[in-house]
């Protein structure tokens, strides 16, 4: 069976829809899988295993005439590829509208906008659900059975050499702690509030040389916070920022006994490679958006304005900041650099965390 899924980013978004991909892997009779996604988060798919091919598309029914026809253009090809069976992750009109004139006999999306004009098969985006378990009722509302899957990614065998190198070249020795303090950051929302304080990171990794090797991961804009971080640090970090692209930050990621990161992109790929991971969350709300399973925990403190930006809503708006005048970020800054030490130790000692609720010491 031909299938497409369409989901263009961001890259958190891509791996919470891994799930439902290796859900369809076992459940579809002979899948053969194409993945519509942004050139930002195509990098990450890689390496994916099971997948045909990856098809880049940054602008769906764009303006101007050179927009329309990238657009026509793209509906002519998916439309020659016979594709019986579309999920439909976008909420948008214009993505209906794409996965409606692919003419499949099964097209699988969420309510709203032109979904019934468009779609065979709508199921309601929902509120307080987890965001793999919102993309598997795409593939519950056809019916299936489904569990529910961790996320999944695979890596490439370029990026693991590329890693394997730069260890060698840098000489150190594990374990590695891998300490991310950007995201937030992408073509489709911007939410730089999810970020812990840069000084907060300089004093875990600082606990943390005292535990093992930390590797700084970021990208390019970030370079400032990860070099505050490496010093900190000291003569145990290897700062990798602007070093490594998207399959050799997950190759780098695979390699670690755990990664310290904010709600983003890394923390979800993280995920996706098996890592444990502990993570610092703030406006958003871990209960939705967290990774899964024991291996994985979070630190949350919301007050009482929290969790502020909700997936319902966060599509509405570009650019997210704080609203709470005179105590900005005071979600983030109620977890402690003690508190998130303390949670590599556990993470370390191989303690499972009990259950997926808020993990915080008073």
């Amino acid at each position: 069976m031909n299938i497409l899924i369409v989901k263009l980013g961001a890259i958190s978004d891509v791996m919470f829809a891994t799930p439902l991909v290796e859900a369809v892997k076992t459940l579809v009779d002979d899948p053969v899988i194409d993945w519509l996604v942004g050139s930002h988060a195509e990098p990450i798919l890689r390496g994916y295993p099971g997948l045909r091919k990856r098809i880049v598309y940054d602008r769906l029914l764009s303006g101007g005439l050179y927009g329309w026809a990238m657009s026509l253009g793209r509906l002519i090809r998916l439309w020659r590829s016979n594709y019986e069976l579309v999920f439909l992750l976008e909420r948008g009109p214009a993505a209906q509208v794409m996965a409606g004139l692919t003419e499949s006999p099964v097209r699988v999306g969420f309510e709203g906008h032109l979904a019934r004009m468009c779609l065979t098969h709508t199921i309601p985006f929902g509120t307080g659900i987890h965001e793999t378990e919102r993309y598997l009722n795409l593939l519950r509302g056809l019916g299936y059975e489904v569990a529910s899957p961790p996320m999944h990614l695979g890596l490439t065998e370029e990026a693991q050499v590329v890693v394997e190198l730069l260890l060698d070249e840098e000489e150190v020795e594990p374990p590695y702690i891998a300490v991310v303090p950007g995201g937030g950051r992408n073509p489709f929302t911007t939410t730089l509030i999810k970020r812990w304080m840069p000084e907060s990171y300089a004093a875990v990794a600082h606990g943390l040389a005292e535990r093992g090797t930390v590797i700084v991961v970021g990208s390019p804009d970030e370079a400032e916070a990860c070099e505050l971080v490496a010093k900190a640090a000291g003569p145990r970090a290897v700062n990798t920022c602007g070093r490594l692209n998207q399959p050799q930050m997950a190759a780098m990621l695979a390699r670690c006994a755990v990664v310290v990161t904010n709600d983003s992109g890394p923390l979800h790929i993280a995920a996706a490679v098996h890592t444990p991971t502990v993570s610092i969350f703030g406006p958003t709300d871990p209960r939705l958006r967290a990774p899964l399973g024991d291996m994985h925990r979070y630190l949350w403190r919301p007050p009482p304005c929290g969790p502020c930006a909700l997936p319902e809503q966060v599509g509405r708006r570009h650019n997210w900041d704080c609203t709470r005048r005179g105590d900005e970020l005071a979600c983030l800054r109620a977890v402690t650099p003690e508190l998130v030490l303390q949670a590599v130790d556990e993470t370390l000692a191989g303690i499972p965390w009990p259950g997926h609720e808020p993990f915080w010491r008073d």
